[in-house]
């Protein structure tokens, strides 16, 4: 196996973001997102792209969604999102758009880039605080990795993969 070029790439979660006019536990998330928007913009936009790992919204409403479109089209690289379990997913779709989800119906995505593969899993589950898994999921993840065994992998969600469960658990 040949040595992969070098790939830089960033991970934020826990964004929390709210509507506007509204904060999180007394803070302006949208007002701290801004400016971590504003630092990789200044100090890191040689990275190849930035994965957004989950709890984008504090309450899953379609304003905060709108508001983090808004902030994270100030990007100059690239940004793959997926969802943690303050996120809402039916109505992250609504505003980013169904193609956001793969044929298991969750917000994954692979990203292969400079000899590796980047998995990003969607570990939401409506009611829970704890990472899940679904069958579907894990059953698509194989195959992924299977597709990318001559070269690295690595994986991001939002949960702990401790916590983590598959929904049959």
């Amino acid at each position: 196996m040949t040595e992969p070029a070098p790939l830089k790439f960033l991970v934020i979660s826990d964004l929390h973001l709210v509507p506007e006019g509204q904060t999180s536990m007394t803070l302006d998330t949208a007002a701290r997102l801004q400016a971590c928007v504003a630092q990789i913009n200044a100090r890191y936009a040689d990275a190849d792209f930035v994965v957004v790992a989950g709890d984008l919204a504090d309450l899953g409403e379609e304003a905060a969604y709108h508001r983090l479109q808004a902030i994270l089209g100030d990007l100059l690289i690239p940004a793959h999102i997926t969802l943690g379990n303050h996120d809402d997913r039916p109505t992250f779709l609504r505003v980013f758009g169904a193609d956001h989800a793969t044929e298991t119906g969750n917000v994954d995505r692979v990203i292969d880039l400079k000899g590796y593969r980047v998995i990003v899993l969607d570990s939401s589950e409506p009611g829970r605080v704890d990472g899940v898994l679904e069958p579907s999921q894990i059953d698509w993840l194989k195959l992924r990795l299977d597709e990318a065994a001559d070269r690295p992998v690595i994986v991001v969600l939002h949960h702990n993969a401790n916590a983590l469960l598959t929904r049959s658990s």
